[in-house]
């Protein structure tokens, strides 16, 4: 196995506000919404932008955007033509896998300086016609791309939320419960941006500084009915809206840090991979959880501050339930769930929101989890330097 020889550190990072499904983004590709964020990140340091070796980002909903996406999106925010642009797709982990290969790159020595991230607009994900070309008669079925490519289980043909269901059935958890957390998510978030945490966080776009769905949902709103069949557990309130977004961080070499006089935000001390079946993928983030600890020989206990993508507050309790962390160390500024869920630019926000909180209490370590319906997950440790 190759050893990662070089340290890497979180130099800036930087997102835009994140808008409301077919808000006020709905019309803006998202290409445009990733090279907004990639100005933000040049608008908080000194690297300037020709010293970038390679630029890494997700994307989960590609579908209608063109050829790599990334490379649209770096022109666009008027960086030179020169730099490697790479697009992975991999659903919710699409943003926090563009982290760890941006990762690797430094820590293997092939790269100083990464630009990685996460961007997509469910606003504008189009309708796909699977008639093919050939000429045809009759009516036509339109399939929606948020759908086939953002929460579709290609291998049991369901959705992401039936599975949680099963999930949810195996592990006793009510919808009551499921309730309770996502009120817990919108009332930490509502506290954060109460003390204006959320612009240490946000670029600017034009003259919108906020996510979107803050004042839309709130801890206040009534519960609704479940979305999938009539005796479930996920309802409207539990699962995240789909939204439009971006954000992009800045990795950096120790080397390129000390000779740039760089003051990091946190270092990217370890990461990790799993799958599993896409059956258990709900399961997942506390499977990887458990393989980025045994690398760095930390413990559950040892980890100050935990990131969990739940674009489903089931996940949240599913991560609780199966690896003992307690729900009040998860996503301590809120979540996925009650800022909104661009999907790819969600687990990139991540690793930027836990730095911040870490950094913010004068804690030490940090781990940001995400998983995906085919069953794959990433986990991504931080922790902050002195």
């Amino acid at each position: 196995m190759l050893k990662a020889s070089h340290r890497v550190f979180l130099a800036a990072g930087k997102r835009t506000p994140f808008g409301f499904f077919v808000g006020t983004f709905a019309k803006i590709p998202a290409p445009i919404l990733c090279a907004h964020s990639i100005l933000g990140v040049f608008s908080s340091t000194k690297i300037k932008p020709h010293e970038i070796s390679s630029a890494i980002y997700g994307c989960g909903i590609q579908s209608g955007l063109g050829h790599n996406p990334t490379k649209q999106a770096l022109l666009a925010a008027n960086l030179p033509d020169d730099i490697p642009c790479t697009t992975i797709n991999q659903g919710h982990c699409s943003g926090s896998k563009s982290v760890i290969l941006a990762y690797q790159e430094i820590a293997l020595g092939h790269s100083d300086i990464v630009l990685c991230g996460g961007y997509d607009s469910v606003s504008l994900s189009p309708f796909n016609i699977k008639k093919g070309r050939n000429p045809t008669t009759g009516d036509i079925l339109a399939e929606d791309c948020y759908i086939k490519d953002g929460l579709h289980n290609p291998f049991y043909n369901t959705h992401a939320g039936i599975i949680l269901e099963r999930t949810n059935l195996e592990l006793t958890i009510p919808l009551i419960d499921q309730d309770i957390q996502a009120k817990n998510q919108y009332k930490k978030r509502d506290i954060a941006y109460a003390r204006n945490y959320h612009e240490k966080e946000i670029f600017p776009f034009g003259n919108e500084n906020t996510d979107e769905l803050y004042g839309k949902v709130t801890q206040k709103d009534n519960f609704s009915k479940p979305l999938y069949y009539k005796q479930g557990t996920v309802n409207a309130y539990t699962a995240a809206t789909p939204g439009d977004g971006a954000c992009s961080l800045l990795l950096v070499s120790e080397e390129k840090l000390k000779s740039l006089e760089l003051t990091p935000i946190a270092e990217i001390v370890k990461t990790a991979e799993i799958a599993i079946s896409s059956n258990a993928f709900p399961k997942a983030n506390s499977e990887v959880a458990k393989k980025v600890l045994y690398k760095l020989g930390w413990t559950f206990r040892q980890v100050n501050l935990w990131e969990v993508n739940d674009y489903y507050s089931g996940l949240d309790l599913a991560f609780a339930k199966y690896s003992g962390v307690l729900e009040e160390l998860i996503n301590i500024n809120g979540s996925t769930l009650a800022i909104g869920d661009p999907m790819a630019a969600s687990s990139a926000r991540q690793v930027l929101s836990l730095s911040l909180a870490l950094k913010e209490r004068s804690l030490k370590k940090g781990v940001a989890v995400s998983c995906e319906i085919t069953g794959g997950a990433t986990a991504i440790a931080i922790q902050v330097v002195d």
